[in-house]
């Protein structure tokens, strides 16, 4: 999956249901585990939190 460069494009995909929510933060999460340790980039990544709002968020758009 190729995650969206803009908020524009992550709008419209998930209303056309090209991608879910829960599958742009888990490409997002594994790209910070793979590249932060060198880039040292973020002190704090709340993964549990950011899956658990994409669900919501899924769930929602799912009705409606």
């Amino acid at each position: 999956m190729t995650v969206p460069q803009t908020i524009e494009a992550f709008a419209r995909g998930l209303r056309e249901r090209k991608f879910s929510a829960s599958e742009v933060v888990a490409d997002v999460l594994t790209r910070i585990d793979e590249r932060n340790p060198g880039l040292n980039a973020f002190i704090l990544v709340m993964d549990e939190a950011a899956r658990r709002q994409a669900a919501d968020l899924d769930r929602e758009l799912a009705a409606g």
